[in-house]
């Protein structure tokens, strides 16, 4: 027992360093993952609300445009083609923070991240129908638009497409609200 105390009394302030270094440090990491983790959490609830006002207004936007169509025009071509025209004309746009946006949140759940990228996958096509339907809008009327059958193609897809792409956003937009509420 007398050689262990003769050892301590020796080597004290280097075990007592060696002590002091480790928990302080371990403290140290812990403090930092804790700011880590509260970062996290900001940047994803900014990236949440930046999602939730973009698909806010891509539902409202195919709402509205669907609500002032009667059910018997759809049905028409002329009515697809018209919802086409109103549609070309309205065209929400995303963010150009919405794919960064987007990628951000997809971690936090896995149906969240296959609704966002069914919606993103959507949009990206009805965007591409777009184009082509605003450039044969451009160069010639309504009425022959219904009889050219590229252009009732590109119609019938956008349609779909709309509504295809309002569901996975609403669905998105619930998941959103559920996962990232504001307490």
């Amino acid at each position: 027992m007398a050689s262990f105390v003769v050892f301590l009394d020796h080597w004290q302030t280097l075990i007592g360093s060696f002590i002091g270094a480790t928990v302080g440090g371990i403290v140290g990491l812990l403090a930092a993952l804790l700011v880590a983790n509260k970062e996290r959490e900001h940047d994803e609830n900014a990236c949440a609300t930046l999602l939730i006002g973009n698909l806010t207004i891509f539902i409202g936007a195919v709402s509205e445009l669907m609500e002032n169509v009667p059910e018997k025009d759809i049905s028409t071509d002329i009515g697809k083609i018209i919802i086409a025209d109103r549609f070309s004309r309205l065209r929400p746009t995303l963010s150009p923070m919405f794919d960064a946006s987007m990628i951000r949140v997809m971690p936090v759940n896995p149906k969240l991240a296959d609704h966002l990228h069914g919606f993103k996958m959507l949009h990206d096509g009805i965007t591409q129908i777009l184009d082509r339907l605003f450039l044969q809008f451009q160069a010639s009327n309504l009425c022959e638009l219904s009889n050219n059958m590229y252009a009732m193609a590109d119609a019938n897809k956008l349609i779909q497409g709309l509504d295809l792409a309002k569901k996975q956003a609403e669905y998105a937009l619930q998941l959103l609200r559920d996962l990232f509420k504001k307490d």
